[in-house]
């Protein structure tokens, strides 16, 4: 897999322009439930190892430090300011610049957990799949990955180019970061090459109001009384995790 070009993501000024360790994601959160009932399932150890890719400037790493105090932490980013940050800000951690495609000679694939939260929708079709390879190819048998972003329960891949066009924040090229692929997409790649995989739902738990970045999400509420992520791509987001067991 080619290493994707650092220009096609346009998000990096969301982590240089606001401190993520000053607040918990609520997806960070949920994740962190999830290991631990991996924990107590034994299915991981209170010694693990996790890598986490695409790990900006280190916030969910720092969270999950604080709940797992054993676990040991690797953190991988395309970004040299972003890892700059995390090195500061979480310094028990291990920090290097690289991408996903680096993998198979930055690790020895004896993770115990391997992450990629928010990260997959960069990636076009053969990058997202070999992206998950890379990502199982490091975990050990036995090991859980967990990914988190949009999947598309209609067999429907949706293939996402956006801008922005306002004139103080505007983009001399087209960016990436919100592809969907479907479950059977993922399950057709993932066949033969773990023992189990599963989508598991995310819903926000309060309302989000709308930023001024307007690529970020928001809440708006639904004739049904439900309530749904959307941003100014005039997208409805539904968030999943995808779980995989090596």
């Amino acid at each position: 897999m080619n290493k994707m070009p650092p220009s096609q993501y346009r998000g990096f000024d969301t982590y240089t322009r606001t401190d993520h360790h000053s607040y918990v994601k609520e997806n960070f959160k949920v994740l962190a439930d999830l290991l631990q009932e991996k924990l107590e399932a034994g299915q991981i150890g209170p010694d693990s190892r996790v890598l986490d890719v695409g790990c900006a400037t280190g916030a969910l790493i720092a969270y999950l430090a604080s709940r797992f105090p054993g676990f040991s932490f690797d953190g991988l980013d395309i970004s040299e300011e972003l890892i700059g940050i995390a090195r500061e800000k979480v310094p028990q951690a291990r920090f290097e610049t690289g991408s996903v495609a680096d993998l198979p000679q930055w690790c020895e694939s004896t993770y115990d957990v391997a992450l990629l939260i928010g990260v997959l929708g960069i990636f076009d079709e053969e990058e997202a799949r070999d992206a998950l390879y890379r990502l199982i190819d490091s975990v050990r048998e036995g090991g859980v990955i967990y990914v988190f972003h949009q999947f598309n329960e209609f067999d429907i891949d949706v293939m996402v180019k956006h801008r922005r066009v306002d004139p103080e924040n505007r983009w001399d090229g087209w960016g990436a970061g919100w592809n969907i692929y479907s479950y059977r997409t993922i399950g057709e790649w993932l066949e033969g090459r773990c023992r189990s995989h599963r989508f598991i739902d995310f819903q926000m738990p309060f309302p989000l109001e709308p930023q001024d970045n307007p690529v970020r999400t928001w809440t708006i509420d639904l004739a049904d009384g439900s309530r749904r992520l959307t941003n100014g791509l005039k997208l409805l987001v539904d968030l999943r995790f995808l779980e995989i067991v090596v």
